[in-house]
C-alpha cells in the first residue's frame, strides 16, 4: 500500500508542475549592435532590438545571414537596422538561407537599404531581405531604397515568404 502511495504522488508531483513547465519563457537573447545581431541569428532562437542598428556596406554584399539550419525570430522592438551600401554587386541586408520571422514588439520597427553609389547602374540585385528559406513577416516595416533591380524581399530558389502584418515596399531613390 505505501509503493501504491507513494507512486500516486511521485505521479501527482510531476502533474503539478507540468503548467509551470509548458509556461517557462523561451530565452531570448538582446541585441543592441551588428556583432551582437549577427551571433544571435548564428546561435538561432530568439533575438530583440534594444537600439537600432546602422551599417554601411563597402567590401561585401551582405550585413547579416542566417543559415540553412537556423530557426530565428527577430523582434524589432520598435529599432530600426539601417544599412546603407555602396557596394557594386549583389546585395542584402538580411540573407536569409533557414527560417526568419519578423515581428515589432514595439513601434514603427524597420529594416532598410539605401544605396549611396554614384552610379547605380551596375545591374545587380539590391534586396533589403533576400529569402532561399522561409520567411515570415508578423510585423514591422521592410524598406528598399535603392533604383534598378531593387526588391524589398527577394525570395528565390525555392524560398517561401509569407506576410501576416506589417509593411514591405520599395522606392526608386534615384
Amino acid at each position: 500500500m505505501k509503493k501504491i502511495l507513494s507512486v500516486l504522488m511521485c505521479v501527482m508531483m510531476i502533474v503539478a508542475m507540468m503548467p509551470a513547465m509548458a509556461m517557462a519563457e523561451t530565452v531570448v537573447e538582446e541585441a543592441a549592435t551588428a556583432e551582437e545581431l549577427q551571433a544571435a541569428f548564428n546561435a538561432g532562437g530568439a533575438v530583440k532590438l534594444t537600439k537600432n542598428i546602422v551599417v554601411a556596406l563597402s567590401e561585401t554584399g551582405k550585413a547579416f545571414e542566417i543559415a540553412a539550419d537556423k530557426e530565428v525570430v527577430l523582434d524589432l522592438n520598435g529599432c530600426a537596422i539601417s544599412v546603407t551600401s555602396t557596394y557594386a554587386g549583389a546585395t542584402s541586408v538580411i540573407a536569409v538561407y533557414g527560417n526568419l520571422t519578423i515581428l515589432d514588439n514595439g513601434e514603427e520597427g524597420t529594416i532598410a537599404l539605401t544605396e549611396a553609389l554614384e552610379d547605380p547602374t551596375f545591374g545587380y540585385a539590391t534586396d533589403t531581405i533576400y529569402n532561399e528559406g522561409t520567411l515570415t513577416i508578423n510585423g514591422g516595416t521592410i524598406i528598399n531604397n535603392c533604383s534598378g533591380a531593387s526588391y524589398a524581399v527577394d525570395t528565390n530558389c525555392g524560398g517561401k515568404t509569407i506576410i501576416n502584418a506589417g509593411k514591405v515596399y520599395a522606392s526608386d531613390s534615384k
